[in-house]
């Protein structure tokens, strides 16, 4: 895990390279067009057909490929679950297991967040595997789009203008600098909570109020917009009862976060956990027919979508076309790519009806 990608890079300069680009976002689709306009061999699978990759050819199933790749590059996340690539885009699951299959000892696995458990995959073929995102360039510079895609959340899911709403983040690392930064430009009045006293000095020396994140529970309360970055559990039972109920909270960290999301629905809190950013998560919107009381249920033209339901469980629909239209909407669920999608057996992404009343379910990996 310890080979870095500027090696095979610099020994491979002047030679065109076959790249194999496996699931991702759209940062998946640029790299493979920007590889294949540099001349090397692409090869796509699992990637949105929504955005164009150039001269990369697309495959419609990994073990189609004909030629062993030089370089595998898997997004960043690489893998939600630790056995199946992470590909929002794709209606069938990628293992590590088939990538690792169609590759040689020559071959080197590149992606975001490889752990021991991805590493150990690869390493039983004596495939060796690169993590790009412990760069500290790639880190700096992710925190941009990272806080960008912060505030779009933050606009998108608040009744007001973030300019002079009370923005509290939690944490003073790398990302939370960032969206502290950019925050701020737009108008909102940052406060930053820390456990260092170095961290505190500097966010105020920046322009921040700043408070000891041990003062949180009683401070959290003046606060509309609320910006966790911290990978462990911060915002728990104690702290989450004093939050203003008309705040948003949006969880920036890592898994496992840093909310107890199960607690703050219960207290009917506006939760977002935004992994995964950038980009804004990818959401698949599903509208059924039903009650809450009585779980859910739809009817559509072509009847493929139905499900029994389960006391307090979302639908689980076995089935759905992609240009389903239902004629009565009563329920908008929002369901999560990077959370699972594949395991509520929905290939759809993107479903048109009509809706007079939502609510917005985010299903939570497990």
């Amino acid at each position: 895990m310890d080979l870095r990608i500027d090696t095979v890079v610099d020994d491979n300069r002047d030679k065109k390279l076959v790249f194999l680009v496996v699931g991702g976002d759209c940062r998946q689709n640029f790299l493979a067009k920007k590889l294949a306009g540099a001349g090397h061999e692409v090869y796509a699978v699992g990637l949105s057909k929504e955005q164009d990759i150039g001269r990369a050819m697309r495959l419609s199933r990994l073990d189609s490929i004909l030629k062993v790749p030089d370089v595998v590059v898997l997004p960043l996340i690489a893998s939600e679950n630790g056995v199946d690539v992470t590909a929002p885009f794709y209606d069938k699951a990628i293992s590590l297991s088939l990538v690792a299959e169609i590759c040689t000892s020559d071959t080197l696995v590149v992606g975001g967040h490889i752990t021991k458990a991805i590493d150990a995959i690869f390493k039983e073929k004596n495939i060796p595997t690169a993590d790009y995102f412990i760069r500290e360039e790639l880190i700096l510079k992710n925190c941009i789009p990272t806080a960008e895609g912060a505030l779009m959340v933050a606009m998108e899911n608040t009744g007001r203008t973030v300019f002079k709403s009370r923005a509290l983040v939690i944490g003073f690392g790398r990302v939370a600098k960032s969206v502290s930064k950019l925050f701020m430009s737009v108008g909102a009045r940052v406060t930053v909570a820390a456990r260092k006293s170095a961290d505190l000095a500097l966010a105020q020396t920046l322009g921040y109020d700043a408070f000891d994140i041990s003062k949180l529970s009683t401070k959290i309360s003046d606060y509309d917009i609320i910006l966790n970055t911290v990978p462990a559990s911060v915002l728990n039972e104690g702290i989450l009862k004093n939050v203003d109920s008309s705040a948003l909270i949006i969880d920036l960290a890592s898994k496992p976060g840093g909310v107890d999301f199960g607690y703050a629905s219960g207290l009917g809190l506006k939760v977002i956990w935004a992994l995964s950013l950038p980009p804004k998560r990818t959401v698949c919107e599903i509208y059924v027919i039903g009650a809450t009381s009585g779980g859910f249920a739809a009817e559509c033209p072509e009847g493929a979508f139905s499900c029994p339901p389960a006391a307090g469980k979302p639908c689980r629909p076995t089935v759905l076309s992609e240009q389903c239209i239902l004629e009565y909407i009563n329920v908008l669920v929002k369901v999560d790519f990077q959370h699972r999608l594949t395991a509520y057996n929905i290939p759809s992404v993107a479903i048109v009806c009509r809706y007079t009343q939502t609510f917005n379910i985010i299903f939570h990996a497990s």
